[in-house]
């Protein structure tokens, strides 16, 4: 099967202001129709330029693309490119990000989750963290978000340990910081039938109440979260696989980019990104791990 060619901006543009013909237009269908991303790129662009019809719009002056010398390459005047450009851009960077954050740290570490080395994280996961208030608005607070990607992993080996007991406490300690996430009811029920539903099949029902977690949160720090505790079991059980998946540097650098890390905390994340690539020996393994849980320290509260 033909993979789906990487999304054109210029090309959308330009097919958006008219000035396709012929090949052109016809490869701009193609795009369209093939990719998603390159669709949700050209339906922002029409809602965005619709927004802005009645604004005056400063044209880009204008310049060839480095990619090619074809005339409608130009950025012109037309405000599409400047709508495709300047607005769409960054949501499309942001979907990208997000999407290297998603789920690939529960992929990563589910090879051993029910090692016994992964034992040894549940002694250590009483937190003693203070109590917050969020909820005041649509956005969860950062740190509620933090601890419950933390102890999304925590539940996560719990339950591949058959660790019943602890498994009923993540659960409980991960519905109570619902309690602070407004709109959360429909989640808070999944994690609750966890403890209910006895013929629910535990390690299923957690994957689909996690799903619906990310979903109502969509925040970096959930994300976060949930990596670095995934890290600091990946070096506990000393995985070289782990640091040295292409994932996990990219993961680390999306996050030292974010704003919301201090300047000493992005550079720790750099750090580890350089061990993982030229291969983690055991002292090392122990560093990254006294890493991962001073960032669960800090920013867990």
């Amino acid at each position: 099967m033909e993979e789906p060619e990487e999304v054109d901006f210029e090309l959308i543009s330009a097919f958006i202001d008219g000035r396709l013909s012929g090949a052109d237009r016809a490869r701009a269908v193609r795009l369209l129709a093939d990719s998603e991303e390159a669709f949700e790129v050209y339906s922002d662009a029409l809602r965005t330029r619709a927004d802005l019809k009645a604004s005056a719009v400063v044209p880009i002056s204008e310049r060839r693309s480095w990619r090619s010398s074809v005339p409608w390459r130009a950025v012109g005047t037309v405000a599409a490119a400047a709508v495709v450009l300047i607005a769409v851009f960054p949501t499309v960077q942001a979907r990208r990000d997000r999407a290297v954050m998603d789920v690939a740290s529960n992929e990563l570490v589910r090879p051993f989750v029910g090692s016994p080395e992964a034992r040894t994280l549940l002694a250590s996961d009483a937190r003693g963290w203070s109590v917050t208030r969020g909820g005041s608005g649509p956005l969860v607070d950062s740190t509620v978000a933090f601890r419950l990607g933390v102890r999304s992993v925590d539940l996560q080996v719990a339950v591949a340990q058959r660790d019943t007991l602890r498994t009923d406490r993540m659960v409980r300690e991960i519905v109570e910081a619902l309690n602070d996430v407004e709109m959360s009811d429909y989640v808070k029920a999944q994690y609750e039938a966890l403890r209910t539903d006895a013929r629910q099949d535990v390690a299923a029902g957690v994957a689909r109440a996690e799903q619906a977690l990310d979903k109502r949160l969509e925040s970096f720090w959930f994300e976060f979260g949930r990596w670095v505790r995934a890290g600091e079991l990946a070096a506990r059980v000393r995985s070289a696989e782990f640091f040295s998946d292409p994932r996990t540097e990219r993961f680390l650098k999306i996050a030292a980019a974010n704003d919301g890390l201090s300047t000493g905390d992005a550079e720790l994340l750099l750090r580890i990104v350089d061990l993982g690539g030229q291969g983690v020996t055991d002292a090392e393994f122990e560093t990254i791990r006294e890493h991962f849980s001073t960032l669960i320290r800090r920013y867990g509260g």
